[in-house]
């Protein structure tokens, strides 16, 4: 159940449905969704938290993480370099033959 929960949290924060900006995550409406009782919700909290996806503040709650401009830059650099990685890839797989048409459409998700 803690494995259900934290991957449907990380994929909602990731996708956007959660989102950043300080949500707060309520662990008694959170156990309500999941139908669980809270222990579960609070080890999947646990685990987003040092995965990096939310922040918990003492006696305050648990919040969905906000990428700081430093984080983002980051992130587009690393994915900058995958993009460049996977093309370079795909042309010594394919050296001296012909490319696929759909080699340079990268959808754009974070």
């Amino acid at each position: 159940m803690i494995d259900t929960i934290y991957d449907t949290l990380r994929d909602q924060i990731r996708s956007g449905s959660l989102s950043g900006g300080g949500t707060k995550l309520s662990e008694n409406t959170l156990a309500a969704t999941f139908a669980c009782s809270r222990t579960p919700v609070r080890e999947a909290l646990k685990r987003l938290d040092q995965d990096g996806f939310v922040v918990t503040i003492a006696h305050s709650g648990t919040y969905v993480k906000d990428l700081t401009m430093q984080e983002y830059q980051h992130l587009t650099e690393v994915r900058a370099y995958l993009e460049a990685l996977a093309i370079r890839s795909a042309c010594e797989q394919h050296a001296g033959g012909q490319l696929p048409w759909n080699i340079f459409w990268i959808p754009w998700t974070v």
